[in-house]
């Protein structure tokens, strides 16, 4: 679970439970009641919020939150939870609940089923390829969903990087060879290089994310974030 140790988390617990999240993140600021959540969440850039769904008030928060940020990831602590309050709470957005007592195998499932998905999209430089890649477009790096880089050649980054910013929609060959290749593409055949680039490319990617039409171009199969 190194992959939270750069991440900052904020809860509404106890003590006992700040030392469990202490454990997988690079700071963990604990307060004891809701309504100091609004004013600490973004004065310390916290990448995560878990409230406790047993305290007062839990549900307006949220939605005020909410009301003014859609990226911050929120999960819950419970005990438990009716379905017709479960039934409320999708609709704001939630990255799962966590119930208590906490314990290290439920954390790990959450982090994995709904943290880091959400997370990461929550990172404007970053893009999800379908079905599970993430694509740094500054640091031009490519992750799994298990958040575990994929190694890159200087011009597989590139590749992934031009077709990503253009998400979705096609790039002829002629554009992605002078993109890459720049001058030199006019005096040499590049057709066999990129051909050769996308299938070593696609080595890396999931099977159909990376796809093309003859005569059109190439795509990168994204999501929107």
């Amino acid at each position: 679970m190194d992959k939270l140790k750069k991440d900052i988390s904020l809860i509404v617990g106890q003590e006992e439970e700040k030392v469990f999240f202490d454990h997988f993140f690079k700071k963990v600021y604990m307060v004891e009641n809701n309504d100091m959540i609004l004013s600490l969440y973004q004065k310390y850039n916290i990448s995560i919020i878990f409230l406790d769904f047993d305290k007062p008030n839990t549900l307006e928060i949220i939605k005020k939150i909410r009301e003014k940020d859609r990226e911050v990831v929120i999960s819950l602590l419970l005990t438990d939870i009716s379905k017709e309050k479960l039934h409320e709470l999708l609709s704001l957005h939630l990255s799962g609940c966590l119930q208590k007592p906490l314990n290290k195998h439920s954390f790990e499932k959450l982090f994995d089923e709904h943290i880091l998905v959400d997370l990461n999209i929550a990172k404007k430089n970053r893009i999800k390829i379908k079905p599970n890649y993430i694509f740094d477009v500054e640091e031009y790096l490519l992750y799994n969903h298990h958040d575990s880089e994929i190694k890159l050649t200087k011009h597989e980054s590139k590749l992934i990087s031009l077709l990503s910013i253009s998400k979705n929609n096609f790039l002829t060959t002629e554009a992605l060879e002078y993109s890459i290749w720049e001058e030199e593409s006019f005096f040499c055949d590049c057709n066999n290089r990129l051909k050769y680039l996308i299938n070593s490319t696609r080595k890396k990617l999931s099977k159909d994310s990376l796809i093309n039409i003859y005569g059109t171009g190439y795509k990168l199969v994204c999501e929107a974030c």
